[in-house]
């Protein structure tokens, strides 16, 4: 992670800071739950950590004796509260933690204790409804599915213990910003580079180190693509869920495990499995590339497409140029109800019979643009020649 820098600053993963510090500085000891491909990287996760306990004014923890006698004690001298303190209801209320909040990682723990803190969960919520949050102290925990946290929250009813999900927290645009943070000295400004940036998030989606791992190692070429993103676990067999109203801020039943495995997400208002695994085939990842490709590189031809009959109107006049566009739809009727807007199409046929012999640049600007428009009107993505060539023969307009 890059000092100064942190990707819970953007939209996605910062709401769901806001939503665990909320509950905490209501109150509630709250419990976070990351899915497994977040708590393997360390450096994240103390990120993480004291991103929340800036906003919540808590202290965040981050030594843990594994020798103590059990989880209570381990806090207490965390704390630095030591042998004074023996039960939960005194880690709870004495006199140097009243009042304060505390947030820790639950992969800091030793795994003996880890395996108390579901239980430990329970008790500070049973503890804790009786005192009010000035006398006592409150907990941020960060950890994931195992030991049976799922429940932990839910049990609870929410009253003094509240479960925040790491679910339909991160948006394309996230994923963007994660890789230019990781990769600083990268131009992103190239339409190359802007086709790769979309084909990444396409195969990752909401997978951040997955998404890393494709930005930094793909070569570029569909077959090696294919050869990153067909490895690993199988998805989730059978059909998703049908859509329950509380599935935007959790995994629906029997989808807690897909998504602790990065398979399930609510990804842009629809459950989403990764479309990555396995089971790919070429046409598959041939599918992706398009699907970026259409992102980037229709609103781009579009654009060269205004700039080009700029330049066209230009070079003809503005009379000749409206006469030539009427003559156009005259004899073929394609633009509809005469409108301003001349397509790609009419607009290299306009070319041809105007300036196709004394400036030629306009016709192979048109025809390339056409070509390559059509081609992903019909499903088809285009080649890493085929994009040199549209940034060459265009560039003159810009």
């Amino acid at each position: 992670m890059m000092e100064g820098t942190s990707v819970w600053s953007l939209s996605g993963p910062a709401s769901f800071v806001r939503d665990v510090a909320q509950a905490a500085t209501r109150g509630q000891h709250t419990l976070v739950l990351l899915p497994e491909t977040m708590l393997a990287d360390a450096n994240l996760r103390a990120d993480l950590r004291e991103r929340i306990a800036e906003l919540v004014r808590a202290r965040a923890l981050s030594v843990f004796d594994p020798d103590a006698s059990d989880l209570v004690a381990a806090l207490s001298d965390a704390v630095y509260l030591g042998d004074d303190v023996a039960t939960l209801p005194e880690l709870l209320t004495h006199d140097e933690v009243a009042g304060r909040a505390f947030v820790l990682d639950a992969s800091e723990l030793d795994s003996r204790h880890r395996k108390q803190l579901a239980d430990l969960l329970r008790r500070l919520d049973a503890e804790s409804r009786a005192v009010s949050v000035e006398n006592r102290a409150t907990f941020v925990v960060l950890a994931g599915l195992d030991d049976g946290l799922a429940r932990a929250g839910d049990a609870s009813g929410g009253v003094a213990l509240r479960t925040v999900w790491f679910w339909n927290r991160v948006a394309r645009w996230d994923v963007a910003a994660w890789l230019k943070l990781h990769d600083p000295a990268r131009d992103f400004s190239s339409l190359a580079s802007e086709i790769r940036l979309e084909t990444v998030i396409e195969a990752a989606r909401w997978n951040l180190s997955r998404a890393l791992a494709l930005w930094k190692g793909w070569d570029g070429s569909p077959g090696h693509l294919l050869g990153l993103v067909a490895v690993g676990e199988e998805g989730p067999s059978g059909d998703l869920p049908s859509f329950a109203s509380d599935h935007r801020i959790k995994p629906p039943a029997g989808c807690a495990e897909d998504w602790n495995r990065g398979m399930v997400e609510f990804w842009h208002g629809a459950m989403t499995l990764l479309p990555a695994g396995p089971g790919l085939v070429r046409s598959d990842v041939d599918r992706l590339i398009w699907q970026a490709q259409v992102r980037v590189l229709l609103p781009w031809i579009e654009l060269q497409r205004i700039r080009l009959v700029q330049a066209t109107r230009e070079r003809l006049g503005a009379e000749r140029f409206a006469e030539q566009v009427r003559l156009y739809d005259a004899s073929s009727n394609s633009l509809e109800d005469g409108g301003d807007v001349v397509e790609i199409g009419p607009l290299a046929f306009i070319l041809v019979r105007t300036l196709g012999k004394t400036a030629p640049q306009f016709t192979d600007t048109a025809h390339v643009l056409r070509k390559a428009r059509n081609k992903l009107a019909h499903l088809d993505p285009l080649g890493t020649p085929e994009i040199s060539r549209l940034v060459e023969v265009t560039a003159w307009l810009r």
